[in-house]
């Protein structure tokens, strides 16, 4: 039985990436165990979005198939395994099911590929890890935690981007021509002003769009170039709808590649930091350079205690944690430091004295971290808005998770 899509947690605690390592030629060539680990504990769920579960086999023989299985059933890891994507098929034998002729050039249409026969799709993906050497009953039981963690396909995908995007061409939106002028760009290998050329987008029927630009003339194209500059400008406008079709379904924040984020900002600039999770990772990663903890691409490459990782991101203290990072943008790095500068200090001369061994005994429990919640609240009143943050946290949360239940997950801590 598929776990449902939503859960009580809010779409920000909620993250819907891919952590496949690809080659030169975007084939899968592993997995990222560093980017499971950094999800894992930033985000309440994560659901790997999956390439036909190729890069699953690197992940199994990084963590075991007990271990991987622990994650799956957990209900913290979850898998997409069958992804739709949108295609322009204005010129093709596709439109309307075949039932009239392709478009001329200049004109539109768009339509979701999708599995003709899921069932069929992830029976074939399954066979990665029918193909690995982990004996009959393991191999089922693994097939079968893979199946039960799988995250369903809407019913009618796209049906809400294809609606999205009508309105954005009925209301022209600045997301069409911000899409075409990184488009166009791309073609003619320069940059492009937004207003450096006319492009005009109308719907004539329910799935059909025909666009009006001097592009050809102004840079210097032909027919079919420019017709597939508009295009993959209408595609980049429509696939940020998409995006957001899929966050409402899944509830879930994901990633925009780096031609999507300008149009994203065009039609939503006030949710886009918000929305995007690589913001959170980076905060996170900065927090953990600044306080000196371990790296966790390094440590990860290196061997995870996968129980212990579920235990700790489970925690009150890493709820603490993940809510503190949202309040750190407006904060210096030297302001971070010299928090945790001080932490290490006070660790570090208590440890040394006479009572070293009631120290050591205290900062293992976090009872030691106490005395320095003032300079931890310092860093949460740093906006206004953040100031309930601070009524959230009886004892430092976030210093006390990367001092103590951080490092754990590693194996040898």
């Amino acid at each position: 039985m598929n776990i449902p899509p939503h859960g009580g947690a809010e779409p920000r605690d909620r993250l819907l990436a891919p952590a496949a390592l690809l080659d030169a030629e975007g084939h899968v060539d592993g997995f990222d165990v560093g980017a499971l680990v950094r999800r894992m504990i930033l985000f309440e769920h994560y659901i790997l979005d999956s390439y036909a579960m190729r890069e699953l086999p690197s992940l199994i023989d990084s963590v075991g198939p007990e271990g991987f299985m622990a994650m799956l059933e957990s209900g913290a890891l979850q898998i997409r395994a069958d992804a739709w994507a949108l295609g322009q098929i204005g010129q093709t034998d596709l439109i309307k099911g075949g039932s009239r002729d392709p478009l001329p050039i200049g004109s539109y249409a768009f339509g979701s590929v999708v599995p003709h026969d899921r069932e069929e799709h992830i029976h074939r993906s399954l066979g990665e890890i029918r193909a690995m050497h982990l004996g009959k009953r393991t191999s089922q039981k693994v097939r079968q935690a893979i199946v039960a963690s799988l995250v369903p396909l809407p019913e009618q995908p796209g049906m809400k981007t294809f609606e999205q995007f009508g309105v954005d061409v009925a209301s022209n939106s600045p997301t069409l021509r911000r899409a075409t002028v990184l488009a166009l760009a791309k073609q003619v290998g320069e940059p492009v002003e937004p207003d450096a050329f006319a492009l005009r987008v109308e719907q004539v029927n329910e799935d059909v769009y025909v666009a009006e630009s001097d592009i050809g003339k102004r840079f210097g194209l032909d027919e079919e170039e420019t017709h597939r500059v508009v295009e993959r400008g209408l595609l980049g406008a429509a696939s940020v709808d998409k995006r957001l079709e899929e966050m409402e379904f899944y509830r879930a924040v994901m990633g925009f590649i780096e031609d999507e984020i300008p149009v994203f900002e065009a039609k939503l600039s006030f949710l886009a930091v918000q929305l995007d999770p690589e913001r959170q990772e980076e905060r996170f990663d900065r927090v953990v350079t600044l306080a000196g903890m371990p790296d966790v691409s390094v440590e990860a490459a290196r061997g995870i205690d996968v129980e212990r990782l579920l235990e700790v991101r489970s925690s009150e203290e890493c709820r603490e944690f993940r809510q503190w990072l949202r309040t750190l943008d407006a904060t210096t790095d030297e302001e971070i430091a010299e928090r945790f500068g001080s932490i290490r200090e006070r660790v570090s001369s208590a440890v040394h004295s006479e009572a070293g061994k009631a120290v050591r005994f205290a900062a293992t429990t976090g009872v030691g971290l106490i005395p320095v919640i003032g300079p931890i609240a310092g860093i949460v009143l740093g906006a206004l808005d953040q100031f309930a943050m601070e009524k959230l946290m009886p004892e430092p949360g976030p210093i006390a998770f990367l001092g103590r239940s951080y490092p754990s997950v590693f194996d040898g801590r």
